[in-house]
């Protein structure tokens, strides 16, 4: 006995060694060895920008990933390059077009290196012109390139400062990965049972979410800007406005839409809940953010709390971005709390919903209805793509009473009756207060609104010719196989549904896809098996219902990318999640358990990955 004993904690001691080098390593590979390049720039048009980086009289070296989008709005674009000690010249494509790209500012950051930063004219002035460029003009604060050909090259030349040979703050890092190993490896095993598991590891994303909205620039996250000026306006005022105030101009998008002509929920509550953080003296903009922290927040307390919420919450952890939701300022991740919660009432025997579904004789009936009609009609103020999750709850409902759930079901006819009638009066007070605000002819008005605000290339009355070339794809002849494989809709829309970050630019890249969309795979293929194979019949007709309302997400998303505006955002099936948690709530005991799970760590293990070192590493930063 005391040999096996000795045995098991040298296995313990290996483990935990093993697992504390593969940290370390993975630490330093990452933030020792990289890197970080920051670059300010607008062009006189959209276009991508490329950069490598080139030692002695080696060729150059491309850079993992491209900086795109950038346009005409000064923006700052960060990529990881290369080590600055094997680094002599930089090189730096801007756009494959005769175009003006203005440069305000590039720096090139390494722990145990002094920064490279060029900001003024006589740092401007060391860069030369290379390739296809017809001037370089250096400004006050800012350096023009002139682009004259489809392969514009400048150079700068760098000599990199060595501060140290080992910065102190890669040991302590180091250190503090064994320590994280050692801690993985000896905790004790009822910690690590699943039911305990889950509170503890929401707890990660949640740290990651409150960085991320701690540290990162306002405006840096996807249409953050538009978000937040309608929280703003609810932060100062009660009641919806009129779309022809001029106080609210400013919060029209480039699309000519303005968040408050929306009647979704999440505007008037982040803005109410905004103004409890007045006394704390901190930034607008942070106070906005605190509000979807808060949501998180009260999932993880919530689980933590309530075991029988635990299989609902699971699904957070499978995608970083679920977890980015919740670090800025926008409506999805409300909404997607709500049909968490409402996902849990429905599913759970004994939540309030199926107690007041079941029960004749109940306590407090009253305060039930109000409470369950609230969460109900909130459904119907959330975005359009929650529209499914709606559909599924239907389909659920009848799955259960075919099933056999509701023994009573005149009660459950009465019953739901009352509370359908009281959820409907949430939607038609917020619509009662926009006719208060602008008339029964407001779709009229926001109609004439969006004409007037839109910029000239997405306007409606715009000739399709000159309109967007995103825009109704289908009229510009492009088929859906060719939208689906030549404009990547389905690459980019399962990469931005498991962690691209920004405006969709940082992202972990074609390697990282392709191992996402495998595991993806053996994930769906072990569901389908065990539901349709190992569960009863039952439950292989709700994976079916799941999977139809799930397909009819996506087919829907599809259609708007090809008829409406070519988008690719994997942030629409949100909706999925909810519904999947009702799925794997029935399913649990009929799963091929080790294959479910080990798929599931896989997916945490990538989400981690993807959001500490291409959206924490890589997005803008601020101190507030």
């Amino acid at each position: 006995m005391v040999s096996r004993l000795a045995a098991l904690t040298n296995n313990r001691r290996l483990t935990a060694a093993v697992l504390g080098l593969v940290l370390a390593s993975g630490y330093l590979y990452y933030f020792a060895f990289k890197a970080q390049l920051e670059i300010d720039i607008q062009g006189s048009n959209e276009a991508i920008i490329d950069v490598f980086w080139q030692q002695g009289n080696l060729p150059f070296v491309a850079g993992k990933r491209s900086l795109t989008s950038f346009g005409p709005e000064m923006r700052r674009h960060t990529m990881l390059v290369g080590h600055m000690g094997s680094m002599d010249r930089i090189r730096i494509d801007p756009g494959k077009r005769p175009m003006d790209a203005t440069i305000k500012r590039i720096s090139i950051t390494q722990p145990g290196f002094e920064p490279l930063v060029l900001d003024s004219p006589a740092d401007f002035a060391g860069v030369t012109a290379l390739n296809d460029i017809a001037g370089l003009e250096v400004g006050e604060n800012s350096l023009v390139i002139r682009v004259d050909g489809p392969d514009g090259q400048v150079g700068i030349e760098i000599n990199p400062v060595r501060l140290s040979g080992f910065p102190l703050v890669h040991l302590i890092f180091c250190l503090l990965a064994f320590l994280v190993a050692a801690l993985l490896v000896y905790s004790p095993a009822r910690l690590w049972s699943l039911s305990e598991r889950i509170p503890l590891l929401l707890l990660i994303p949640f740290c990651l979410a409150v960085i991320m909205a701690s540290i990162t620039h306002f405006g840096v996250h996807p249409d953050e800007r538009v978000h937040m000026d309608a929280v703003t306006y609810y932060g100062d005022n009660w009641l919806p406005p009129s779309i022809e105030d001029p106080a609210i101009a400013h919060t029209f998008s480039d699309y000519g839409k303005s968040r408050l002509s929306s009647y979704e929920i999440f505007y008037p509550l982040a803005g109410y809940i905004s103004r409890l953080f007045e006394p704390l003296h901190i930034s607008g903009i942070f106070s906005a953010r605190l509000f979807n922290l808060a949501l998180l927040a009260g999932l993880l307390l919530f689980a933590l709390a309530r075991p029988e919420f635990r299989p609902f919450a699971l699904l957070l952890l499978i995608s970083s971005q679920v977890w980015y939701l919740f670090s800025y300022v926008n409506s999805d991740a409300l909404a997607l709390t709500l049909a968490l919660v409402i996902s849990y009432q429905a599913a759970y025997s004994q939540s309030m919903l199926n107690r007041y579904l079941t029960e004749p004789d109940i306590n407090h009936l009253l305060a039930r209805v109000l409470v369950l009609g609230g969460l109900i009609g909130s459904l119907l103020l959330l975005k359009a793509n929650f529209l499914f999750f709606l559909l599924f709850l239907g389909l659920y409902l009848l799955w259960r009473i075919f099933t056999g759930d509701f023994s009573d079901r005149r009660l459950l006819l009465k019953r739901l009756s009352i509370l359908f009638c009281i959820g409907l009066l949430v939607p038609a007070a917020r619509y009662s207060l926009d006719i208060h605000a602008n008339g029964f002819d407001s779709p009229q008005k926001y109609q004439q609104k969006i004409e007037e605000k839109a910029l000239y290339i997405y306007k409606p009355s715009t000739p399709a010719e000159e309109r967007s070339i995103y825009l109704d794809i289908r009229s510009r002849g492009v088929g859906v196989m060719a939208m689906i494989v030549k404009l990547k809709w389905s690459a980019n829309s399962l990469l931005t549904a498991f962690g691209s970050f920004g405006f969709t630019q940082y992202n972990p890249g074609l390697v990282y896809y392709q191992l996402l969309k495998a595991v993806c795979l053996i994930l769906l293929v072990t569901v389908a098996a065990s539901a349709l194979i190992n569960a009863p019949r039952e439950i292989g007709v709700l994976f079916l219902v799941t999977a139809a309302c799930a397909l009819g997400l996506v087919g829907i998303s599809l259609w708007a990318s090809w008829t409406i505006n070519y988008q690719p955002q994997g942030r629409y099936f949100a909706p999925i999640l909810a519904m999947a948690s009702v799925l794997y709530f029935h399913l649990r005991p009929h799963l091929y358990r080790r294959c479910f799970y080990s798929v599931l760590t896989v997916l945490f293990a990538m989400g981690i990955y993807s959001f500490l070192f291409y959206g924490l590493r890589l997005i803008e930063k601020t101190v507030y």
